[in-house]
């Protein structure tokens, strides 16, 4: 299985959470023979076309599969290889979002979402914190940890490259052109931003609901809840 890690890289930084991780997961597969690539898209001001850039740089490289992690993500080796092992099409870890209390990132498919809510003075929310996961975990996910869900984001995820070779006649296309070189790609949408059902889809969630849409499902594992880095490290 041939491996391409993509990482936006936003001004060429990564944090010392990161390049911690990816040290400890380059020797493992040093060890374990695990045929990878490192790609990492520096200056790139918008994610989406960040994102859209790696997977072509999938499509184009005869890769299996493409793993997003994000520069501000801290992960084990183990985290790394139960995606990797993982025979769902489309699946990802989850992360803290960078707030407290910390609530988990990701959308619950709808018969399961009910765990989550709270009803306020304003109506019902929806608030994935620690506790709840484990009572998501324990309940839905199966002996894997893996539990189909609506989104799940891209900042730890991997995605069978079969899945845009699925999809590339189902998306907009635009041309891109190199800076450096001059040369003209023409590259796929498959992570817009995008207004669907009166609400603004970030390019990880629209990503998910245009794989759906198409029949391919997405999943979380449950067992992958990674280290989110900003101005302090998230993590449960």
């Amino acid at each position: 299985m041939k491996i391409l890690i993509g990482t936006p890289a936003y001004g060429g930084l990564v944090t010392t959470e990161y390049l911690v991780s990816m040290v400890t997961t380059t020797r493992g597969f040093i060890r374990d023979k695990v045929d990878f690539t490192l790609y990492t898209m520096a200056n790139e001001s918008l994610i989406n076309r960040g994102r859209n850039g790696i997977a072509h740089a999938a499509l184009e490289g005869g890769y299996d599969k493409l793993v997003f992690i994000d520069a501000d993500i801290g992960w084990t080796y183990d985290d790394i290889c139960n995606l990797l092992n993982s025979k769902q099409d489309i699946i990802g870890g989850t992360y803290p979002m960078k707030t407290y209390p910390l609530t988990v990132n990701f959308n619950a498919m709808p018969e399961h979402a009910e765990i989550f809510a709270h009803n306020t003075d304003k109506g019902k929310l929806y608030r994935k914190t620690m506790d709840k996961f484990a009572e998501y975990k324990a309940r839905y996910a199966d002996k894997n940890g893996e539990v189909q869900v609506i989104h799940v984001p891209t900042g730890f995820m991997s995605i069978k490259v079969a899945v845009f070779r699925h999809l590339q006649d189902k998306v907009a296309t635009y041309q891109n052109v190199d800076l450096n070189t001059g040369a003209q790609s023409t590259i796929h949408e498959f992570f817009p931003v995008r207004i669907k059902n009166n609400a603004l889809e970030s390019e990880d969630w629209a990503f998910c609901s245009i794989a759906r849409e198409h029949g391919i499902a997405v999943h979380l594992n449950t067992k992958i809840v990674t280290k989110h880095v900003g101005t302090h490290i998230f993590q449960p």
